[in-house]
């Protein structure tokens, strides 16, 4: 008999149950909605991006191919450099996010120009291909005054598109803590407290038809409570390139 006072540290038993249920556990293990964030590539050195592959894609390659089925990646290229960043976008669960640096920065120096441009330029170096594989985008309300828009030529299976609204804007993407609006093309968004400037939001809604997206069922939204802190997986502990090494 054993200790029975040692404690269990691992559940070595796993790699013997049967595949049916190993896989079923995996699948459980997957994690819920994610933001995920990009932000301009200049910024990449000083302002590493708040998330991380989920953490079932590392464990092994049973648990890699389950997660496989539901990612698939997007990449986000520096100009004139082989240097791309490869991002693990969920296109049922996830949001992605060009994400205004500067709002991490101090209030003093936030100002709505540079939280704009850091949105367009994030859009501008992320490829192609990764997208017309976007459903769920969020951008700032800053970029309204800027007259920076999804264009349907690109973004084409488009499904929501999230106006992030204030600079202390938090969502819970896994709680779904925040409050949004939806906004219908066609009829006017009235002037609410708290609710960003309707003027540039209708500009937004005319701008958005001119480009198509009323014809392709695109939903529009204006939400508060946009959290940008990251969670750990809920089942699983963070990897890290230490951790992974043999000890």
């Amino acid at each position: 008999m054993g200790d029975s006072s040692a404690t269990l540290s691992g559940f070595t038993c796993f790699p013997r149950l049967p595949t049916e249920l190993r896989l079923k556990i995996w699948r459980h293990a997957l994690p819920g909605g994610r933001i995920v964030h990009l932000i301009h590539p200049l910024l990449w050195v000083h302002h590493a991006p708040p998330i991380v592959p989920p953490t079932i894609l590392a464990v092994n390659l049973e648990s890699r191919s389950v997660a496989l089925k539901n990612y698939t990646i997007i990449r986000q290229s520096r100009l004139k450099s082989n240097e791309s960043r490869r991002l693990a976008y969920n296109t049922k669960k996830d949001i992605v996010y060009f994400f205004p640096i500067t709002h991490s920065w101090p209030p003093l120096f936030r100002f709505q120009w540079a939280a704009s441009q850091d949105a367009r330029l994030a859009a501008e170096f992320l490829e192609i291909e990764s997208k017309k594989i976007i459903r769920r985008l969020a951008i700032d309300d800053f970029a309204l005054h800027f007259k920076w828009f999804p264009d349907s030529s690109e973004y084409c299976n488009l499904e929501e598109l999230i106006i992030v609204v204030g600079n202390e804007a938090k969502y819970h993407a896994l709680g779904g803590e925040f409050e949004e609006r939806v906004l219908r093309f066609g009829e006017e968004v009235m002037q609410v407290a708290g609710w960003g400037d309707a003027m540039a939001q209708n500009a937004a809604m005319k701008i958005l038809m001119l480009h198509g997206l009323d014809k392709t069922g695109l939903v529009v939204k204006l939400v508060r409570g946009f959290q940008t802190v990251v969670k750990d997986d809920g089942f699983c502990v963070p990897i890290t390139k230490w951790s992974l090494h043999k000890r």
